[in-house]
This record gives C-alpha cells, sequence and structure tokens, in this order.
C-alpha cells in the first residue's frame, strides 16, 4: 500500500473491514451465505459477443436484506482504493480457499472464495473454483448455479484451462472420482432435475467423458428445453468429439 495517504489507507481499511464483519457476523447464524447460487434454465446466449440476456442463470440472494456494504469515505478516491486492492490482502480469501481444497476441506474452501467473491464478483476463474468446492461438498445446485455464472463470464476457449486448474487442487485425484460418483448417484435418484444434469454434462465433459457428457445434456435439454447456454455447451463438446473422430480417421488413412 506504498504512495497511499495515510487517510485513504484508513478510509480503505474501514470500508473493507466493516464489510467483512458484517460477513463474518451473519455466517454465524446461515449457511449458505451471501453470495448464493442456484441453477435456472433461463438463460439466453450469444456466441458473438459472449453475452447474456434476459432472467439470470444464476440467484444473487443476500440473505441479510439486501442491505448495501457500506461505501468508501469520500477522501478515498478510487484510483488510490484500486491500488490498496492490488495489494496482499486483497488475495488473502483465494489463497485460503485453494489451501483448504487441497486439504479436502471443501466447506472451508466454499467459505473463503465465497468471500473472495463479493470482492471480486466478475473473476469468472474464482467462481468456477467455488463451483467445484460445492461440487465437492455435495452442493448440487449451487454448484450448477455457480458453474452457470463462471461459464457466462469466461471465454469459450478458456473453459477447459479454467477448469483443469480447478481441478489440479485436488491433493488426490481419486477424491474427484469418488465426488463424480455421487454426482452420477443423485442423478440416478432425481433423473427429472436439470440442474444434476447440467453439473454432471459439464463434469463430464471437461474430464474427457465428452460423449457421456453430450448424454447428459440432451437429457437436460429434454427437460428444460429453454437452458441455451446448456445447449451451447453441448454444441462446444459435439464439436471436440467430431475433430476427435476426424483425427483418428485421418490417422487411420495415413496407417494404411
Amino acid at each position: 500500500m506504498r504512495g497511499i495517504s495515510h487517510r485513504s489507507r484508513i478510509a480503505w481499511r474501514d470500508s473493507r473491514d466493516a464489510r467483512h464483519r458484517h460477513r463474518r457476523l451473519f455466517f454465524v447464524f446461515y449457511d449458505p451465505f451471501w453470495p448464493y447460487f442456484a441453477y435456472s434454465p433461463f438463460c439466453y446466449y450469444y456466441v458473438a459477443p459472449a453475452l447474456y440476456a434476459g432472467p439470470p442463470a444464476y440467484v444473487w440472494a443476500p440473505v441479510y436484506g439486501g442491505a448495501p456494504y457500506p461505501a468508501p469515505l469520500a477522501e478515498a478516491p478510487p484510483d488510490e482504493l484500486a491500488a490498496a486492492n492490488s495489494g496482499a490482502e486483497a488475495y488473502a480469501f483465494p489463497r485460503q480457499g485453494e489451501e483448504a481444497f487441497r486439504a479436502g476441506d471443501y466447506k472451508a474452501a466454499t467459505r473463503a472464495w465465497r468471500h473472495a467473491i463479493v470482492d471480486e464478483p466478475n473473476n469468472g476463474a474464482l467462481l468456477l473454483r467455488l463451483s467445484q468446492a460445492l461440487f465437492a461438498s455435495g452442493e448440487y445446485d449451487e454448484a450448477a448455479g455457480a458453474t452457470q455464472q463462471a461459464l457466462m463470464l469466461l471465454p469459450e476457449e478458456k473453459w477447459p484451462a479454467e477448469f483443469r486448474a480447478a481441478t489440479r487442487l485436488y491433493a488426490r485425484p481419486q477424491d474427484y472420482k469418488e465426488q463424480l460418483k455421487g454426482l452420477e448417484k443423485a442423478v440416478r435418484e432425481n433423473p427429472d432435475d436439470p440442474a444434476l444434469r447440467f453439473e454432471l454434462g459439464f463434469q463430464y465433459g471437461f474430464s474427457g467423458r465428452r460423449a457421456e457428457a453430450v448424454r447428459e445434456l440432451d437429457k437436460l435439454l429434454q427437460l428444460a428445453p429453454q437452458d441455451q447456454l446448456g445447449r451451447r455447451l453441448k454444441e462446444v463438446l459435439s464439436v471436440k468429439i467430431s475433430g476427435e473422430g476426424s483425427g483418428a480417421a485421418n490417422a487411420g488413412e495415413l496407417s494404411r
């Protein structure tokens, strides 16, 4: 925080501390806490530009009634606040989330990343990590909602890389396989739940099981034909399958 006036530093810290006190106080009484995500099929996807319109594909539910956070004091200019936020303190919650996830404490990772998203609501990579922690915790509906929001914020070409970055946090790859089995079991028990179908299609699609992903997304679209993000996800994965098939066919011809 070098180069920032003493008064601005105090203003920024007071504003930050007020926000985090508010959150810590509320966490004692309610879980899940804000921000809360829920899957919704009502999202409209546009490839170029990558924007969504219409009813949101997730629910921001401030469980304390929607009271706004205190605004920064007037003597703290926006550029100085931005500089302050770029310090190490701004990265504490993302780092805590990663450490907790690696340790297998997915609830703690979820709490830390929720904190972080309050400060960076448009960080798609961070949202995808939160969605993975929710998935790992068995909170499948909210995981699907967070996944939707992450995919809306991230460019399509970054979807696979960010998924790999999130799943690399597993200390034991077997944990992911067991969690995927848990989601598969939930789908078998609730076959008409579109949120479960969406989340399973996403998990399959970016863990190398694309044909199974397309199958799940087909079932999703039978249940929720208005889910344009699910439709686009299916198209992206179908193109990858076609490309792999063409590559295999070409390799076969060359080997003759």
